[in-house]
């Protein structure tokens, strides 16, 4: 149980990282990308959800981290990357089914 417990923390870092990602790779300054990331990470809803084994925290790690990689494969015009973006986004519908949107 308790290794359930911190995968999902490191599924909540991960989906930080990845929406860090994304704020920069839309433009948005290392200061003001850092602290809406920090907002997320700590607002109630994130937080609580991070301490408990519910499988909304791993699909929203695996959206984001499809995003960024999309964004990362659109920027290189990287076939690789595009591959890569869409197994992440597989395993995010194959973990709830509302993310099949990625």
């Amino acid at each position: 149980l308790m290794t359930l417990r911190f995968a999902t923390l490191l599924f909540a870092l991960l989906a930080a990282v990845a929406f860090y990602d994304l704020l920069r790779q839309g433009k948005i300054s290392e200061k003001r990308a850092a602290f809406i990331t920090f907002v997320m990470a700590t607002s109630p809803v994130y937080y609580i959800s991070a301490h408990l084994y519910m499988t909304d925290l791993w699909a929203l790690a695996f959206c984001l981290g499809a995003l960024a990689i999309y964004g990362r494969a659109a920027e290189r015009q990287s076939l690789p990357l595009l591959l890569v973006g869409t197994g992440v986004a597989i395993l995010a519908a194959i973990t709830r089914q509302n993310t099949v949107l990625v």
